[in-house]
């Protein structure tokens, strides 16, 4: 058996090739939450989390995806389901108290360091999130629920849960523009 040195070591491993990446899924948290801490899985009651992460649960079922769903938090960003939290009361309206999108993008470096497809299991002010803290990253946002409205969401939903494949094309969800403005041109003086 021979050995290798470290440097050689991490070179074969960067250089070694890369698997398809498994896709993963996202749902979106909910107002409606137990009044006590519990794990982020159990902590989130409403309607559309509950249908959102039993088509997650569908999807990993029928369709070779590795690894439970994760949640997508106003709050705290992307939290695995395992995670206890308190009860909180934050949207995504709630700019003083929501997560920042500096630290959602790290977020997203951290919890997707490859290229990655998300099936988001959410509505569009959540994908819309998603979709900015991931410019620019290989991560791959799919939003099947993008323009349905909340009884469609609930039936599609239904139907993933039961293990009908999700779209295979993204879904447009409108990211809004940047609110910068370029400074005015500065008036040109003369000097005679």
């Amino acid at each position: 058996m021979t050995s290798e040195s470290f440097a050689d070591y991490c070179d074969r491993i960067r250089n070694a090739p890369v698997p398809a990446p498994n896709p993963r899924v996202i749902v979106p948290c909910s107002g409606a939450k137990l009044d006590h801490r519990a794990r982020a899985r159990d902590l989130y009651t409403g309607r559309l989390f509950q249908a959102a992460w039993r088509a997650g649960e569908g999807l990993i079922r029928h369709h070779d995806i590795a690894q439970a769903p994760f949640i997508l938090s106003a709050k705290h960003g992307i939290v695995p389901p395992w995670v206890m939290l308190d009860p909180y009361d934050c949207t995504w309206d709630d700019a003083d108290q929501r997560i920042g999108a500096a630290e959602l993008a790290a977020q997203v470096a951290a919890t997707w360091d490859r290229p990655t497809k998300v099936f988001a299991l959410m509505p569009a002010a959540y994908v819309r999130q998603l979709k900015m803290a991931t410019f620019g990253t290989d991560v791959d946002v799919r939003a099947p629920l993008a323009g349905l409205g909340i009884g469609e969401q609930l039936g599609l939903l239904k139907r993933l849960a039961e293990g009908e494949r999700p779209a295979s094309e993204p879904a447009t969800v409108p990211v809004p523009r940047s609110t910068w403005t370029p400074p005015a041109k500065p008036e040109i003086q003369t000097l005679f």
